[in-house]
């Protein structure tokens, strides 16, 4: 993996990103899937720095899997979260005694639903193991027999963004700043290295720690997608957070997260969605008027 540097913008290049950002809203308000745009900023005054590694192409072989078995080097504790496929534990390593957490996925179960399932876990596993950036969750170890696979991830204590933001109500502009600074340099780092997360929300960013200065981290790949090409036309996601492009069944780029990444902000500000959530009522011309 690159090492990964800091940086912070310049006052022309923070007006740059400014100009980028309003553009693609513009163009995702309209629906019009003309490419990908990359953008992030930074406040100074905040000493925030924004994180980015070379952009590198994600590996074209396909998941690299541990040696040994996941016995041998951890021991799985308490079920943190349940899925239905898959299983988190809380995890120790035995040598260090340090904790993780472990997604155990149940294989005979995903070959029962579909076998593009599997496919798009390993698509999952391949991402993570080549993603390197502080606001994204670190694979440490990925294990695999016939009947399971073992994703071993740094264990993240402080709950989910969504459930800091219903505690609080609102967030202040200085905070909620902070935090999408920091969301917005994990999605231009992704776009960079060619993947579309696809399923942005509060509640796939978790917290570090329940700490006042925990990091944030963007989670669940389980959507994401490689963008070999500019767009795709693949249907799937969150509703409240879903582009109009995405709404309208009409081809994409990575500008859909910018878009969720847009929903993200007015959450936090305002402490709900800007779109009712509640199915068949959101429709695509809502959403392109919005």
């Amino acid at each position: 993996m690159g090492q990964v540097t800091s940086w912070c913008l310049g006052d022309d290049e923070h007006d740059h990103v400014l100009t980028s950002l309003k553009e693609d809203r513009a163009s995702t308000r309209t629906a019009a899937s003309s490419g990908a745009s990359q953008a992030t900023g930074s406040d100074q005054n905040e000493q925030t720095a924004i994180y980015r590694s070379r952009p590198k192409a994600i590996m074209s072989s396909g998941p690299m899997y541990a040696a040994g078995t996941f016995e041998n080097k951890y021991a799985l504790k308490s079920v943190i979260g349940n899925g239905s496929t898959s299983i988190c534990h809380l995890c120790e390593e035995k040598a260090t005694k340090k904790h993780f957490a472990c997604k155990v996925i149940d294989k005979r179960a995903i070959q029962s639903k579909s076998d593009d399932l599997l496919d798009q876990f390993q698509v999952e596993i391949q991402v993570l193991q080549s993603l390197d950036h502080p606001n994204i969750i670190h694979m440490e170890d990925v294990y695999q027999t016939d009947t399971r696979i073992c994703m071993v991830t740094e264990l993240m204590e402080g709950g989910e963004l969504f459930d800091y933001v219903v505690q609080k109500g609102t967030l202040s502009e200085v905070e909620a700043s902070c935090l999408v600074r920091k969301i917005t340099s994990a999605i231009a780092y992704m776009h960079a290295c060619g993947v579309v997360h696809r399923d942005l929300k509060p509640e796939n960013v978790l917290l570090t720690s329940p700490s006042p200065n925990a990091e944030i981290k963007i989670i669940d790949f389980g959507l994401a997608k490689l963008l070999h090409d500019s767009q795709t036309r693949s249907f799937l996601g969150t509703r409240g957070y879903l582009a109009p492009e995405m709404l309208r069944r009409q081809s994409y780029s990575k500008s859909i997260d910018v878009w969720a990444l847009g929903v993200i902000v007015y959450v936090l500000l305002c402490g709900c969605l800007p779109f009712n959530d509640d199915g068949s009522k959101i429709t695509s011309d809502k959403a392109a008027r919005v």
